[in-house]
């Protein structure tokens, strides 16, 4: 690993001093709990795989108070093994990056069961949803592998290590997004945390330089040749113009006090009740009114639909249904459509049946 170009931390402030300790105890703990776990608890037992990951999250606070005893001692030594902390993040950083990488190329991560996938999709949990969309794509797979990669070794040489970090960066804010809205498990977004916070106390080390880089202009492009007024229109524009055109956008959800799932319940069919008693009774069980008017009859099952387009008068709450799946020479749905209770009535003709249902409205999927 390329020792050059990270400061020392010699003349940094105690607050610094100590968010480089713990940052380097937390990616240290983390990363050599996470890789003795998973490939070496055959051989070593849990308690002493956790003892090592708690030694090394509190080793920083040993080498800070040594570094203080120094400076009051006034011994040679003084801040030589505060200058190792840094490099002790680069090295788990880019350990563990380089891992997940060649985890993903050998198929060790992004696993779901066979069995989920052929299930509806709103019955997937959210870490279930993102694994299977990241590997229904191998190459995409292998892109991420690449970019871990690519960034860990960057970290060991000095002169692209800062790029290594900005590549981290937003790999690694992606990661934590991802990991809280899908509801990931706490210890994974847990430790995505931990290594941004090693990032980011590297980045912190060249706070100046960065700043000072990230606030310059772009040389080859030029100031525009207008007016003060007119620039400030024109950086205007870029807000207002969304807002308008917006406001004269045709929304897709035409009908929303109805948009959302139902479960149907209280069927009558020709005055006959009718309830599904097992999963394989073809009884109409769902209900969907969906954005552009879309609707769906679902019979017990997600493979057996009828899908079509709705109008609804709301003067006369008169609905109509023309299907077009699983064909269109299926007879229009005719009926009302009418509150009833925390639900929706529905009560029409289809063919030569009259159909009658309450439908209560499913909770929102994530």
């Amino acid at each position: 690993m390329d020792t050059h170009n990270i400061p020392s931390g010699q003349s940094s402030s105690p607050g610094s001093k100590l968010g480089l300790v713990l940052s380097s105890g937390l990616v240290s703990g983390f990363v050599v709990h996470r890789v003795t776990k998973k490939y070496l608890s055959p051989w070593l037992p849990s308690p002493v795989i956790v003892g090592v990951s708690i030694a090394l999250l509190f080793a920083g606070l040993l080498v800070l108070l040594i570094d203080r005893q120094q400076a009051r001692t006034g011994k040679h030594g003084k801040g030589r093994l505060m200058s190792l902390l840094p490099y002790s993040i680069v090295y788990w950083l880019a350990l563990d990056l380089s891992l997940f990488g060649f985890q993903k190329i050998l198929h060790l991560q992004m696993i779901v069961p066979l069995g989920l996938l052929d299930t509806p999709f709103s019955s997937l949990s959210g870490e279930n949803l993102v694994w299977a969309f990241y590997r229904w794509s191998y190459p995409f797979t292998l892109f991420i592998a690449g970019l871990q990669i690519s960034s860990a070794y960057l970290l060991l040489f000095a002169r692209t290590r800062l790029l290594a970090l900005l590549i981290a960066l937003p790999m690694l804010v992606h990661i934590i997004a991802m990991d809280y809205c899908y509801a990931m498990p706490t210890w994974v977004m847990l430790h995505a945390v931990v290594l941004l916070t090693g990032v980011l106390s590297l980045l912190s080390l060249d706070y100046h330089r960065i700043k000072a880089f990230l606030l310059s202009t772009v040389q080859g492009l030029q100031p525009l040749p207008y007016a003060p007024a007119i620039q400030m229109g024109i950086k205007l524009s870029v807000l207002l113009l969304p807002v308008l055109l917006l406001s004269v956008y045709a929304f897709p959800n035409k009908h929303p006090q109805f948009t959302g799932s139902y479960r149907a319940s209280n069927l009558r069919i020709d005055g006959q009740a009718r309830v599904a008693r097992t999963p394989k009774d073809s009884v109409l069980t769902g209900v969907y009114l969906d954005l552009d008017d879309e609707f769906a009859f679902d019979f017990n099952d997600y493979r057996y639909r009828y899908i079509g387009t709705y109008h609804y008068q709301p003067e006369t709450d008169s609905l109509i249904v023309h299907w077009r799946y699983p064909n269109r020479n299926i007879a229009p749905l005719r009926g009302r459509l009418t509150r009833e209770g925390t639900g929706l009535r529905l009560d029409g003709q289809l063919a030569n049946q009259h159909l009658q249902l309450h439908l209560e409205r499913r909770p929102e999927q994530r």
